[in-house]
């Protein structure tokens, strides 16, 4: 399962597990067409890794019809409780984080069945503090990835257009990959990925876009 970190440094290939994680069962409601199950959120980026840092998010309100259904955890060593992305109720064995994320109290060393029920979510606006801790990034991180944002923001003429020339770049010349070379320690993990391996998977892609 997903940690509460993932680093850049120290990965070789991304395990496959085809193991069950967890089954679901709709009881009522209408079925989403294609179900998203929410985990783990890494949201702070600290340069070299992600973690589950918890920013102040602003307090859900939810619309419309309710889904009733059962998820039933495999046992795992962590403690995400997956549901789908917004209940609007907190099961018993279950905590919730004030970022959304619902995690078991204790890690499930036996199969567990939990009963959900989910709604449409409704969002306020992000606080300066969640903002601020959202795009935070440390000093000296990736200068020369942050040479290229700043010569695609120049040729930009709105917030849109920048990040459609990121995602240009990254599409044109990247590879994605489960396997890859591990970082020298003396590299930027970020700019050896954006410079010189090009390929990688999500925790590459997203520090690159940070």
């Amino acid at each position: 399962g997903i940690g509460d970190e993932m680093g850049l440094r120290g990965w070789g290939s991304l395990l496959k597990d085809p193991s069950t994680a967890f089954r679901a069962r709709f009881v009522s409601g209408s079925i989403p067409p294609s179900p998203y199950f929410r985990g783990p959120i890494l949201s702070v980026f600290t340069g070299d890794r992600w973690t589950n840092g918890v920013p102040d998010i602003p307090a859900k309100r939810f619309t419309g019809p309710v889904l009733h259904y059962e998820i039933e955890y495999e046992p795992n060593k962590t403690r995400a409780a997956y549901s789908l992305s917004a209940p609007d109720a907190t099961p018993p064995s279950v905590s919730i984080r004030p970022d959304g994320v619902f995690s078991f109290k204790t890690p499930p060393t036996n199969r567990i069945s939990v009963k959900w029920r989910s709604r449409d979510p409704l969002f306020d606006p992000l606080s300066a503090s969640a903002r601020s801790s959202l795009i935070f990034l440390p000093d000296g991180h990736a200068p020369k990835t942050k040479a290229l944002a700043v010569r695609l923001r120049a040729e930009s003429t709105s917030d849109r257009g920048f990040v459609d020339k990121a995602l240009a770049h990254f599409s044109r010349k990247y590879v994605y990959t489960l396997s890859v070379d591990r970082i020298p320690k003396t590299a930027d993990p970020t700019d050896h990925f954006v410079f010189n391996t090009r390929a990688g998977f999500c925790v590459h892609y997203s520090s690159a876009f940070a």
